[in-house]
């Protein structure tokens, strides 16, 4: 067998010649890189590192409150390669419209190649500098283009509410 308890817990629980029925209908599933775990939830890394500690599946299953049928099937799960992660998504978001704003573009022109609005642009930037800036001036930056989209939600929010109110009011009056 393997050197890694992962994929040892994983075989035990469904072994080659007994593979579960969602894996003949897309083929063998690749392997996940045993020091890759970025991509996994939490919960998954929780149960990697108990079967690494050499915690049995018992173990496992009574400290987390779920049977250990669920507990196999994390395992099963956590070593399978699902491809690139979503949660990189906003990582690139940020990067994009940094890069744009460094270009000179405009928050609307960016919220259009988006599809996105100039208010929620102005936020992403926002995040960008606080999240990724190693300078306090960045972080100032960001703070502010966020506290000024924030304004702008409120400002618009109450222009809404104006005209609500306006629409109300009958004309005669």
């Amino acid at each position: 067998m393997s050197d890694d308890p992962v994929l040892e817990a994983s075989e035990a629980s469904f072994p080659a010649s007994d593979p579960p029925a969602w894996t003949g209908a897309v083929g063998a599933p690749t392997q996940r890189n045993e020091l890759d775990d970025s991509g996994l939830f939490p919960v998954e890394r929780r149960v990697r590192d108990m079967l690494a500690d050499g915690r049995s599946i018992e173990e496992i299953a009574s400290t987390l409150d779920r049977s250990t049928g669920h507990v196999r099937r994390i395992i099963r799960w956590s070593a399978l390669d699902r491809g690139p992660s979503r949660r990189r998504y906003p990582a690139a978001l940020r990067r994009r419209v940094l890069e744009m704003r460094q270009a000179g573009l405009p928050h609307d022109v960016i919220a259009a190649k988006f599809v996105k609005t100039p208010r929620f642009i102005k936020q992403v930037e926002g995040l960008a500098r606080v999240v990724g800036e190693r300078s306090a001036r960045g972080y100032r930056r960001g703070l502010e283009l966020l506290k000024s989209a924030a304004d702008d939600a409120r400002r618009s929010a109450a222009q809404r509410s104006r005209q609500d109110t306006d629409d109300s009011t009958p004309k005669g009056e």
